[in-house]
């Protein structure tokens, strides 16, 4: 993605497998990894479905896509997710498999937003959900998000359309004395 904005519209990634091997393995993502972008990512009218990223003995962030908070140059550490009218932005049936999730098999996980690493500074992050006018936008995957450092994960559900959100979403703060924002703004039907 460029170092500018990040923009995936009209596009399917279906069934890619991404693996790390070695004792120590990383894996960001299993599809799209994000990192260093001034003005956030949008994804438009594009599935995630059947993706995988398996590190057995090290870490995965994300099944399909991960956002790296940190590395924004000073920009935007925003996601946004929209659809069309007429066109659904889909993310399922995404997995991981690491170390952590090794001995109770593969968790379902599609998108990550937050630091990879905690010694770093403050990171604020923002996931908005915006479908336009008959479009959907459904996150059957759990969302995964990390904040540090006195930062914040806002999360704005605003837009004409449709939103289907399941799973189990795990949005943490592994240091302490961070912020989790939700707001849903009228006219987007919630399900």
């Amino acid at each position: 993605l460029s170092a500018s904005l990040g923009r995936i519209d009209t596009t399917a990634f279906i069934g890619n497998d991404a693996t790390a091997n070695g004792t120590d393995g990383l894996l960001y993502s299993g599809v799209v990894f994000s990192s260093g972008l001034t003005s956030g990512l949008v994804i438009s009218d594009s599935s995630f479905v059947d993706n995988s990223a398996s590190a057995p003995k090290g870490t995965v962030y994300a099944g399909a896509v991960g956002i790296d908070g940190f590395y924004s140059l000073g920009g935007e550490n925003t996601v946004t997710l929209t659809a069309t009218a007429g066109n659904t932005t889909l993310f399922q049936n995404n997995t991981v498999t690491d170390k952590t999730s090794a001995a109770s098999g593969r968790t379902t996980n599609s998108l990550y937003c937050g630091l990879i690493e905690n010694n770093r500074t403050r990171n604020d992050m923002t996931l908005n959900v915006s479908p336009d006018a008959g479009g959907t936008v459904s996150l059957v995957d759990p969302v995964a998000a990390k904040v540090v450092n006195d930062g914040s994960f806002s999360m704005d559900i605003k837009g004409r359309g449709r939103f289907v959100w399941g799973g189990d979403n795990r949005i943490y703060d592994e240091v302490g004395n961070s912020k989790v924002i939700f707001h849903a703004g009228s006219g987007t039907e919630c399900l």
